[in-house]
């Protein structure tokens, strides 16, 4: 009979130790297997494997041409059970539903009843100056949305409702949100991490569900980061709070021009141990010129700018505070897993030797 030692753990060396078929091995040998993949795991450094959730906290003005009487979050990609938190905003109400369309599935969340300052909507072409990501959680003229999910959503969109509950223009408003990728270490990958692993956020001006045959207005972008050694909370993602990154110290990216419906990449290597990422995104409307196509043609794209080209940095749009939780695998214990089978599997191994 053949009988197979079989251990799953990371690394490419463990994995070749843990197919070993010790048919006519001794007992030794294969004990000194399973030492020696518990001691592969033990002196492996500690990585994050997998996102466990992502956060996301925004500011916005209602910059549409008619007032707002509710608003509209859409989630693709993500069931209404994987979504742990929403911030309630200004309304009264707020409806969850999920959606198919037989493409896309996701489900939106619609806020009604607008209810704040004394007023009972949000009136139109309103713009202000930087609100941080959280000042319109208490001011009156703009408002603050937020949501936690356990499952990121591949797409995010956001549209103010008018009074009969209808959206208001079929383009989302250009608030992107990031979509994150872990990316192991080992492979280098060109992200100046040296192996390290590493932490891919994607961001992209939101396009509507359907298609239509207008291509989303660029935006500006400005991003602050910082990293914890422990998981955040929504709640935590306010201005002045101490977790939200905000000075000058922080910022990942000074000016970045995010052309409409193109996908903008950044990769940065995470610091040993760390179990969160913060984000800060503030978006600005990009006045520059446009070609017949409505791709931009600023010059920001083709030289080294520190900043935007006079005339063409416009108005503020909104702060995103986003987040995404790490989970780490504890060594210790799954070392301690191993350790178990590898007694099981050697118990085992000698009542066959003894049948023999």
């Amino acid at each position: 009979m053949r009988h197979t030692c079989n251990f799953s753990v990371n690394g490419g060396a463990a994995n070749r130790l843990g197919r070993r078929f010790f048919s006519g091995l001794s007992i030794t040998c294969c004990a000194a297997a399973a030492m020696t993949m518990t001691m592969v795991w033990t002196l492996a450094p500690v990585q994050a494997s997998t996102i466990s959730g992502t956060l996301s906290n925004f500011d916005t003005f209602n910059d549409t041409p008619e007032d707002s009487y509710g608003a509209e979050l859409e989630l693709e990609g993500t069931h209404s059970s994987d979504i742990s938190r929403i911030f309630p905003s200004h309304y009264d109400t707020k409806t969850i539903t999920e959606y198919n369309d037989g493409v896309t599935f996701g489900t939106r969340i619609q806020f009604e009843g607008y209810n704040f300052g004394g007023s009972s909507f949000l009136p139109a072409n309103t713009v202000g100056q930087n609100t941080n990501g959280h000042t319109c959680v208490n001011t009156a003229g703009c408002e603050h949305f937020g949501f936690s999910v356990t499952t990121q959503p591949t797409a995010t969109r956001f549209y103010w409702l008018d009074q009969n509950s209808q959206r208001i223009g079929a383009m989302p408003q250009t608030i992107p949100n990031a979509t994150w990728a872990f990316v192991p270490g080992g492979g280098g990958g060109g992200g100046g991490g040296g192996g390290a692993p590493m932490l891919q956020a994607e961001v992209q001006v939101p396009e509507p569900a359907e298609v239509i045959a207008q291509r989303p207005d660029s935006i500006w972008m400005k991003v602050f980061k910082t990293e914890l050694d422990r998981e955040v909370n929504l709640d935590e993602l306010m201005s002045a709070g101490g977790v939200v990154p905000e000075d000058a110290a922080e910022v990942e990216t000074e000016w970045e021009l995010l052309e409409g419906g193109k996908m903008k990449a950044a990769q940065a290597a995470l610091g040993d141990g760390k179990r969160a990422v913060i984000r800060r995104y503030e978006f600005f409307e990009y006045t520059g010129p446009y070609d017949v196509e409505h791709q931009p043609t600023s010059i920001f794209l083709d030289q080294d700018l520190p900043a935007p080209p006079a005339g063409e940095l416009g108005p503020f749009i909104a702060a995103n505070m986003v987040a995404v939780n790490l989970a780490v695998p504890e060594p210790a214990t799954i070392g301690l897993a191993l350790s178990s089978l590898a007694l099981l599997g050697l118990a085992r191994l000698r009542t066959l030797a003894g049948k023999r």
